[in-house]
């Protein structure tokens, strides 16, 4: 991480014709441990005064004691539903929201056919973003659980001397038990506390020697260094690079909510029998619409009155009883919401300047930010590498520029445009197929659901 930080800066002087000149290694000791290295330069900008600044490290990981692997992955199978629904809302927001999605501007030239054709386009990409969250998000869940056979499937194989399952196992353990399980030990009350109090520890260590410090924290160690701001003296400024805020506040709030996790559960267990139901209704129901509207026009043609005038209001509330389902679902959940119980820190800002940097295509930072800090958008990377950019920030001039900003604190230092996320026409067409090919898949496990229930309860 030091190397990284301390790489990008580096980067980010030079091309504004700047000049960085590098301490010695071995005469950078760091000052607040007495062991661990650190690194140092004098940074001079156009037009700004010289400074010299230090990086050092947290190493807060290393205070993890990692569970056994069959206990983590039991932990992330049991938040599987809030991990992805969660991701799938936030990725929908982000569409959603003002400065992210396409703005919508309602003039003159709107009320024209070719005015609405682009009011409909510019919504379409919102719109498959809310699809995909409702619909193939429980897909996802119900996915992964059917994937549960075939790596018990590896397992047999690696027991039976396969070499090649034995590297998947290996691997497997590797993302569990490294990343997922710095996720829970963060998660848990007690061992997350004991990481922040750490990191908290290392800011005091930190302000005793520096005349300003600067917390800068990636993914998960982001939002370790935000609330390490929240404690104490905040420092002189914050950056969060790829933040997962959201996800690790929801798994915080799961931990401390554990009657949480059944309920979540339900979504992706109910919703394809719910679509099905309300689709069967809403087809049916719309058919016979339209062909009683059709009835009452002859009548009106032939006889100059309709024959049954109540006909249509009466097929026109046949979809009552899923809208009651709805509204109803609605109304529980506002209590269930009412019930749960937050960390205190939620959704919190740090109190001293802070800076976003995110990418449109990161699968892990979601959201829109807060009002109080600066949001910085780096160049996203080609999306057949969207795995990929979540680890690969600090080779973006973006996220340089912004550590340029926080350490001087006197505006944009490096003019940067705010990309703005903007799906090709192709990436919309895979997406939008994605989306109707989750409704049917869901649609046809809701039947099978409705079978099912109809054989358990043939009354």
């Amino acid at each position: 991480m030091a190397q990284d930080v301390f790489g990008s800066l580096t980067r980010a002087v030079e091309e504004i014709g700047g000049e960085v000149l590098s301490l010695a290694k071995e005469s950078t000791g760091s000052k607040t441990t007495g062991k661990d290295s650190r690194l140092g330069a004098w940074v001079r900008v156009p037009n700004k005064a010289p400074r010299l600044v230090f990086v050092e490290e947290a190493w807060w990981d290393e205070r993890v004691n990692h569970a056994k692997a069959w206990k983590i992955f039991a932990r992330l199978f049991l938040n599987l539903p809030m991990f992805v629904m969660q991701s799938s809302a936030l990725w929908a927001a982000r569409h959603l929201s003002f400065e992210e999605s396409k703005k919508i501007q309602f003039d003159g030239n709107s009320i024209s056919l070719i005015g609405l054709v682009r009011q409909i386009i510019a919504l379409w990409g919102p719109f498959t973003a809310v699809m995909i969250a409702y619909v193939l998000s429980p897909l996802l869940v119900l996915l992964l659980v059917a994937a549960l056979p075939i790596y018990f499937f590896v397992l047999l194989l690696r027991s039976m001397g396969s070499q090649r399952a034995e590297r998947v196992v290996d691997l497997i353990r590797v993302v569990i038990v490294e990343t997922i399980g710095d996720i829970w030990a963060y998660v848990d009350p007690v061992t997350g506390n004991e990481i922040l109090q750490f990191v908290v520890k290392r800011h005091k260590q930190m302000r005793a020697v520096y005349d300003e410090v600067l917390l800068v924290g990636h993914s998960q160690g982001a939002d370790l260094a935000r609330r390490a701001c929240l404690e104490g003296t905040p420092p002189e400024a914050y950056v969060a690079v790829g933040s997962g805020h959201h996800q690790l506040l929801g798994a915080r709030t799961s931990s401390a909510n554990f009657w949480l996790l059944p309920v979540l559960w339900l979504f992706p267990a109910v919703m394809p029998l719910f679509m099905w139901w309300h689709t069967s209704l809403s087809v049916g129901a719309l058919g016979k619409m339209v062909a009683q509207v059709l009835t009452d026009l002859l009548s009106i043609i032939k006889y100059g009155e309709v024959a049954d005038p109540w006909a249509l209001v009466r097929l026109s509330i046949r979809d009552a009883p899923a809208m009651i389902v709805i509204i109803g679902g609605f109304v529980v959940w506002f209590f269930i919401t009412g019930m749960i119980r937050r960390p205190a820190d939620a959704l919190e800002s740090p109190p001293c300047p802070a800076w976003i940097i995110r990418s449109p295509w990161d699968p892990v930072s979601l959201g829109t930010g807060s009002a109080e800090e600066a949001v910085r958008t780096v160049t996203p990377g080609p999306s057949q590498m969207l795995l990929r950019e979540h680890v690969t920030y600090w080779e973006k001039p973006e996220s340089g520029n912004t550590l340029l900003e926080a350490i001087y604190r006197s505006g944009r230092i490096v003019p940067m445009g705010d990309l703005q996320l903007r799906m090709s026409g192709q990436v919309r067409l895979l997406w939008s197929a994605a989306g109707i090919s989750a409704m049917i898949v869901i649609w046809k496990i809701g039947e099978w659901e409705a079978t099912g229930v109809r054989q358990l309860f043939p009354g």
